[in-house]
């Protein structure tokens, strides 16, 4: 089963970063642009995640979020944004999101995705501990 990733940034870079770097590890990686996309796309299902950055034109990331939540209260969020103040962590624990701050190095992006989904599975793998 391919797991369908979705990430909704206005930065192009961004995104085809996120999409090869994701990609590589098997993942399918959706692409919006803006947050009224990425609200778009979700409301079709089928996602397994989103990666919702804060700062997009038309609809920012929060009011996304927000939508979403109205008809999807189950699917993971990760807020990514260049400033993580207290406001926006308390609205992240609201909905449930994890947030992941700007600038991230590739494997953060991956490991951060990686805990998630595995926190999310029906059946996730035991913790070892060396």
């Amino acid at each position: 089963m391919v797991v369908r990733i979705l990430h909704a940034d206005d930065e192009a870079f961004i995104l085809s970063l996120s999409s090869s770097v994701l990609g590589s590890e098997g993942y399918e990686v959706l692409q919006a642009h803006d947050g009224q996309e990425a609200v778009d796309i979700a409301r079709k299902g089928g996602l397994d995640l989103i990666l919702m950055d804060m700062k997009m034109p038309n609809k920012d990331g929060m009011s996304a979020i927000e939508e979403i939540r109205n008809f999807s209260k189950n699917i993971p969020i990760v807020i990514i944004s260049a400033y993580i103040a207290a406001e926006l962590k308390q609205k992240a624990s609201n909905f449930n999101c994890a947030y992941l701050l700007k600038p991230y190095r590739c494997e953060e992006l991956v490991g951060t995705v990686k805990q998630i989904l595995e926190r999310n599975s029906p059946n996730p793998a035991p913790v070892e501990f060396s």
